[in-house]
Order: structure tokens, then sequence, then C-alpha cells
């Protein structure tokens, strides 16, 4: 079974290169963004990278919240 890495603030450039970098090496990536309307351009940025396939997913969660988290790191290894 794959492990599925967090990294949160999917939209930030740092993250980006992360998210990238991970599903290179074989993990499943969730990423983090407080806006789900971003989710386009995020897996379009990592795709000139590497070929996201179905490893990686998306969820809105803010870190001025608790809302969104619990879904986040949920099956997170």
């Amino acid at each position: 079974m794959t492990e599925r890495v967090l990294v949160t603030g999917g939209t930030g450039y740092v993250a980006g290169w992360c998210i990238a970098e991970l599903l290179r090496r074989g993990y499943d990536v969730r990423t983090t963004m407080r806006s789900a309307a971003k989710g386009d351009s995020v897996r379009t940025a990592v795709a000139t990278v590497v070929d996201p396939g179905g490893r990686l997913s998306m969820t809105t969660a803010d870190l001025t919240s608790d809302d969104g988290w619990d879904a986040a790191v949920a099956g997170v290894d």
C-alpha cells in the first residue's frame, strides 16, 4: 500500500515543489488549500513536473480555523 502524505498550503510555491517531489517518489499526496477553486491551478502546475494521475487529492482547510482539518488528516500516514 502506498503511503499518503499531507502537504498544507498547496497553492504556495514551496508546497507545489514538495507535492511534485513526493509524487515523483511514489507517494500519494493530499494537500490543503483555503479555496477549492484553486485546485485546478495546483493540479496544472504539478503536472508540468510529474503526472499526478489519481495520486493527488485536495481538501479545503484554513490554518485560522479548526474546520476541515479532521478530513484533511484522515488516512494520512
